[in-house]
């Protein structure tokens, strides 16, 4: 997060494990809306192999880097009671991080390994809200 001047506004930059970054600019009380219903934490790439690598030594589980972003991350913020991280991934999906991080990969579960010969779906939809409407709206039927 970057804050500039007497302009009030702040420079938000996401990503993560160098797949894609994002900048916003956001007035300050825009800014203080959004922390007050939201809590968040910047973790770099190296804190997130830890993590990996922490969680497996730990628990035997594997987590997806994602996940690992928001299990390290409740060591930065206060939270009160029971707390739960959704894993929002399959580790396979990550080879490099995997290996890096525990030297071995995530095998996809047998369950799951169909996917890999199948064609993979998708449709190019124009970028205005009409058409991806119009898009979900002709599949819903």
């Amino acid at each position: 997060m970057h804050r500039r001047g007497g302009a009030g506004l702040v420079a938000v930059v996401a990503g993560g494990c160098g797949h894609w970054s994002v900048a916003y600019i956001i007035n300050e009380i825009t800014l203080q809306k959004i922390n007050s219903d939201f809590l968040s934490a910047s973790i770099s790439e190296d804190e997130i192999i830890k993590t990996i690598s922490d969680v497996y030594k730990k628990n035997k589980l594997i987590l997806d880097p994602h996940t690992a972003i928001g299990f390290a991350a409740f060591d930065r913020v206060s939270l009160e009671g029971n707390n739960i991280v959704l894993a929002t991934a399959h580790p396979s999906k990550f080879p490099d991080a995997i290996n890096k991080a525990l030297d071995m990969s995530a095998e996809l579960p047998k369950e799951l390994q169909y996917v890999l010969s199948e064609k993979e779906n998708y449709d190019i939809v124009e970028n205005n809200l009409t058409s991806i409407k119009n898009h979900i709206t002709e599949r819903v039927k």
